[in-house]
């Protein structure tokens, strides 16, 4: 368990920088889990809960301490292992939504390293045209380049 936890946390290191995805995961399964205790408590009928009040009647009069012992022992690992699934969850949620991230990411590169291949070999005018169509602005003010031109030129073209 140690070490699974252990390597979530050093892919965690690896995404720092994504902290609002990760609280925005941590939102999202807190929430799942209110909205699945709260359906718990709706769907189950009073028949389920006139048995658990029984059965808490029966441990309170007949436990010694060597059960009561077993019994917080059971809970506390019951508890522990719903916090490890949550981690577990979270880190998974985080995990998978970076891997559709970076694919996305990767796409768009690969879009970009093509626009930037047609352009290698266009001349002036088309470079002029591509240029004004993508930021709207002109590129020959004057009957000069403008700078943002020029730098968007070298950043295509290298």
């Amino acid at each position: 368990m140690c070490r699974r936890l252990f390597k979530d946390r050093l892919l965690a290191k690896k995404y720092e920088d994504y902290s609002t995805l990760r609280l925005l995961i941590a939102v999202t399964l807190i929430s799942i889990y209110i909205f699945l205790i709260a359906l718990v408590f709706v769907i189950m009928p009073q028949v389920f809960w006139q048995l658990v009040a029984d059965l808490w009647m029966f441990i309170i009069t007949t436990f010694g301490p060597g059960e009561w012992v077993l019994l917080v022992g059971v809970l506390m690992f019951i508890i522990i292992l719903l916090v490890y699934l949550g981690f577990v969850l979270w880190n998974k949620g985080v995990f998978s939504v970076l891997k559709r991230v970076k694919r996305i990411e990767e796409e768009y590169e690969i879009e970009e390293e093509i626009k930037k291949e047609e352009l290698m070999g266009a001349d002036e005018e088309t470079l002029q045209a591509v240029y004004e169509k993508q930021t709207g602005k002109r590129a020959i003010y004057r009957g000069k380049e403008t700078k943002g031109y020029t730098a968007w030129k070298k950043k295509m073209l290298s």
